[in-house]
C-alpha cells in the first residue's frame, strides 16, 4: 500500500503501530509524538479519545463523526489533500 511505502521512507520516524492489545494502549500513546488519525469513515473515533486522554496532541480528519469528537482538541485537516 502506499501509505506503507511513505512511512518506510520516513525511516523510525513513523511507526505503524498495527494491532496492539488494549493493555499496552495507554504506554503507546504517551511514548508518540502526535496521533495521526486520518480516517475517512469513522462511526466515533476511540483513537482520538484514546490519544487525548493520554496527553498525546492529536491530527485527525475534518470528515465523518471525528470533528464532533475531537471538539477544539485535535489539529484538524482534509484527508483527501
Amino acid at each position: 500500500a502506499p501509505i506503507h511505502a511513505q512511512a518506510r521512507a520516513l525511516g523510525e520516524r513513523v511507526v505503524l503501530a498495527g494491532f496492539a492489545a488494549e493493555a499496552d494502549l495507554p504506554a503507546l500513546y504517551s511514548g508518540a509524538l502526535c496521533l495521526v488519525f486520518p480516517s475517512l469513515y469513522e462511526g466515533f473515533g476511540l483513537p482520538v479519545l484514546e490519544g487525548m486522554a493520554c496527553g498525546v496532541p492529536v491530527l485527525t480528519s475534518n470528515v465523518s463523526s471525528l470533528p464532533e469528537v475531537a471538539g477544539d482538541a485535535a489539529l484538524m485537516v482534509d484527508p483527501h489533500s
